[in-house]
């Protein structure tokens, strides 16, 4: 159960059965079942795979179950393993398409928490990295997100070098994700408020998509009012656990270009008052 519980608190999102068993080095289903049982009152099963019951339990225990060292094994141990996830040639066709989901989502946070060197983020970068990404829900936010997280740390590591005196070793791929970021903030923009109503109305797009893609609009311009039309829609729609993010949007929808509608807000706060105590 210790090996368990080090992985689970130094996970970021839900982990399968199968990536525990071989995450914590247990011989079997059977196995993890067991080492399981004695941690299940604060564990979850999503749809996604294990997670904490709440965020709480896991920030508390990551601060207090283990040591500085003990964290940093373990975080590492996780990169490693997800770096093996990776196929040797990442730019044959199709080799990404078994990607485990939490590869794909939590691959750059691990590399940022870890503060990985420049040439570990270079997968990020690669065609069908982004292709990946465009197949599944959070499509161009998700790779967004990464690509930002690429420019930040190699901003970070060039200008080392340059106060070294050295040669910035990342610059080519600095100015790549630069200007993927450009190609992906046109792509976001040109989806219109309507669109984005409808393709969650119909179930094509998840409300925790258009919660993600409504904060990387903003992010890019927050001056869209259009935007706010659609905030109702998907407030009315988001699950329980996502109200928190929810609520923390509303003010700069609300605010754009000074619009002061109060729909969205009502939504949001009908709905968060019923469950206060799992949002505070």
């Amino acid at each position: 159960s210790w090996r368990l519980m080090s992985v689970l608190v130094c996970a970021l999102a839900p982990l399968t059965r199968d990536s525990f068993v071989e995450l914590a080095g247990l011989s079997s289903a059977v196995e993890f079942l067991s080492a399981i049982r004695p941690i299940k009152r604060w564990i979850h099963e999503t749809p996604s795979g294990y997670v904490f019951s709440h965020s709480r339990i896991r920030e508390f225990l990551h601060e207090e179950l283990l040591t500085h060292k003990e964290r940093r094994q373990w975080e590492d141990h996780l990169l490693q393993w997800m770096e093996r996830q990776l196929p040797a040639d990442v730019d044959a066709e199709g080799e990404l398409a078994d990607l485990p989901d939490y590869v794909l989502h939590c691959f750059s946070a691990h590399l940022e928490r870890t503060d990985a060197p420049g040439n570990k983020w270079a997968v990020l970068l690669r065609s069908p990295w982004r292709r990946l990404w465009e197949s599944r829900p959070l499509g161009l936010v998700g790779l967004a997100r990464d690509v930002n997280r690429v420019i930040d740390a190699l901003t970070k590591q060039n200008l080392a070098a340059s106060k070294a005196n050295k040669k910035p070793p990342y610059l080519p791929e600095y100015l790549r994700a630069l200007l993927w970021l450009a190609s992906i903030h046109t792509q976001a923009t040109n989806i219109p408020a309507d669109l984005i109503k409808r393709l969650v109305e119909r179930g094509k797009w998840t409300p925790a998509h258009a919660l993600a893609h409504l904060e990387h609009r903003l992010s890019i311009d927050d001056t869209a009012e259009d935007l706010v039309t659609v905030a109702d829609t998907v407030f009315g729609l988001l699950p329980d656990e996502l109200l928190r993010d929810g609520l923390e949007l509303a003010p700069k929808l609300v605010n754009a270009r000074g619009n002061h509608q109060e729909k969205p807000w009502r939504t949001l706060f009908r709905r968060a008052a019923k469950i206060m105590p799992q949002v505070a």
